[in-house]
């Protein structure tokens, strides 16, 4: 990941969490909030029903969805879908 992460700092990166919670938030959580808040075009996307949430310093970089990831997947999946034959 780091050898990713140094080849794409300066292009547009997102940061996708996928239902982690907030058990070990020091894995995965608090690097991706530190990662979006020091590389200039990366962004933040955290979805969980229950436990999504993003630090007040990258609020303007982030997008938190309080969803099932099943439901937020189908709905892109149908919204890209439609008009399509």
């Amino acid at each position: 990941m780091n050898t990713f992460i140094k080849a794409n700092q300066d292009k547009k990166l997102l940061l996708l969490e996928l239902g982690v919670g907030r058990m070990t938030p020091m894995f995965i959580q608090q690097p991706f909030w530190n990662l979006t808040y020091n590389l200039p075009q990366a962004s933040y996307v955290d979805i969980n029903p229950k436990d999504a949430m993003t630090h007040p310093k990258i609020e303007d970089k982030s997008l938190v969805i309080h969803a099932d990831i099943n439901t937020v997947f189908a709905d892109i999946v149908n919204d890209n879908n439609k008009g399509i034959s």
